[in-house]
């Protein structure tokens, strides 16, 4: 590869959570916890934390 890296393109990619994502603030200003919002949206634990971390939309995980 002649010393070339390979890697991603930083940036915010399309999620599966993009059309929940008013939702998950509301539920975030309402103080439901992490773990219960994966639940009602039926993801995986993580995916809701990688979600607002990425979009940086207020959640302290």
């Amino acid at each position: 590869m002649n010393g070339v890296q390979l890697v991603r393109i930083k940036g915010i990619y399309k999620s599966k959570l993009d059309d929940k994502g008013e939702s998950i603030e509301e539920l975030l200003s309402k103080g439901v916890s992490k773990s219960s919002i994966s639940k009602i949206i039926d993801v995986k634990y993580q995916t809701p934390i990688s979600y607002c971390n990425k979009r940086e939309i207020g959640c302290t995980f």
